[in-house]
């Protein structure tokens, strides 16, 4: 559903860590969004466009040559929606140490994941 769909980035590692990787269908350490370094708070905003029933979020995160898989996967993140005007928490996701995290129930565009 969010396959090549609207997407901002609070910051970006490198030219070749833009936020549309992270919505172009690829999983792969060749197409990956990475927040900055001094990125304390990064956050991901994807638009869908219009509002559609969403009743989960995927998030795949990693990088395949880590020297300790796990380590380098995003471990804490939230997944807020807009709703009337203003961002609300709609579930979080803590401690994960898998590069498919399971995440919470999502609804109505945009959704904007806080990593």
């Amino acid at each position: 559903m969010a396959l090549n769909a609207s997407v901002t980035a609070s910051s970006t590692l490198r030219a070749d860590t833009p936020a549309t990787e992270a919505v172009d269908g690829r999983c792969g350490d060749d197409s990956r969004w990475i927040s900055a370094e001094g990125d304390t708070a990064p956050t991901l905003t994807v638009d869908l466009g219009r509002a559609v029933p969403i009743d989960s979020v995927r998030v795949r995160s990693g990088y395949s040559k880590a020297p300790d898989p796990g380590t380098d996967v995003l471990r804490s993140f939230t997944v807020q929606l807009r709703v009337d005007g203003a961002w609300r928490e709609a579930g979080a996701v803590t401690g994960n140490t898998s590069p498919s995290s399971p995440s919470p129930p999502a609804a109505p565009p945009p959704t904007r994941c806080a990593c």
